[in-house]
């Protein structure tokens, strides 16, 4: 017995995935060569920058890559980061929002925010780009490291912004900037308020922590006979809820995220 896993499904083209064309080796010039293009930020990454001052970014598919759909790819990119950065950036025709899927970023942020997940932003974090549409952040991806797990770049305090961490000023930079744009950031707010009132009020937060609780409940006690990790403040160099039983430690759960999003609430007061 080797106790509970998780198994996921991997994030790849496909149409019951990232519902995106797959780019052929043959697909050199538009329309053809303007998508599909799925991407990521990730820590470690061995590809060279497919944007100067983007050290972690990378393209996971087409793999490998044509040279002509590398260069394209890489001067969208360049277009996207130079229409967000330049003195236009909030107009709503010659700044980013052309580019962008503004709602698909909304949601991220919420997601991140809420569980402030430690690699939020700058690694694990997908973005793809479809044929003729915009560039799109998602699917939301590697939430292990959230909710008061983790430990680094003040992942685990209830108070605070995880984009404005500092720890990787070049990838947060998508992000300070659409927040300093009005109109996102009353966007931002607007669908967090939203959410605060359904999927993610208080009550219906608790109730989802407690049916995934019962999913593995069977389990627990074989799980925590092999891995003996209840009341260990640190599991594998990452700060872990310390209580000593599973209960315990699905309450500091469900404290933490209360806690968080009473944070969020007063900070996107209207």
């Amino acid at each position: 017995y080797r106790g509970v896993y998780l198994l996921t499904e991997v994030i790849e083209p496909g149409p019951d995935r990232v519902d995106i064309p797959e780019l052929g080796p043959d697909d050199l010039a538009p329309p053809a060569i303007e998508g599909g293009y799925l991407m990521k930020f990730e820590a470690g990454v061995a590809q060279p920058p497919l944007v100067p001052g983007y050290r972690t970014l990378e393209l996971v598919s087409p793999d490998p890559p044509a040279p002509a759909q590398l260069a394209w790819i890489g001067d969208h990119l360049a277009g996207f980061q130079a229409a967000l950065m330049g003195p236009d950036f909030a107009d709503p025709a010659a700044g980013y929002a052309p580019l962008l899927d503004v709602d698909s970023v909304v949601d991220l942020m919420v997601i991140n925010e809420l569980f402030r997940d430690q690699d939020a932003y700058v690694r694990s974090a997908w973005l793809y780009l479809d044929r003729g549409g915009p560039l799109v952040l998602g699917p939301l991806w590697d939430y292990n490291l959230t909710a008061g797990t983790g430990g680094f770049f003040d992942n685990t305090a209830t108070a605070g912004w995880q984009y404005q961490h500092p720890y990787n000023t070049g990838e947060h930079r998508w992000f300070t900037r659409l927040m300093a744009d009005p109109a996102f950031a009353a966007r931002f707010a607007a669908r967090w308020r939203a959410l605060r009132g359904g999927l993610l009020a208080d009550a219906a937060l608790m109730a989802r922590v407690d049916a995934l609780a019962a999913v593995v409940a069977p389990a627990v006690e074989r799980n925590f006979a092999v891995w003996r990790t209840l009341g260990q403040a640190r599991v594998n160099g990452f700060v872990s809820p310390d209580g000593r039983t599973w209960g315990a430690q699905i309450d500091q759960l469900k404290a933490w995220l209360q806690a968080r999003a009473a944070w969020l609430d007063a900070a996107l007061a209207e």
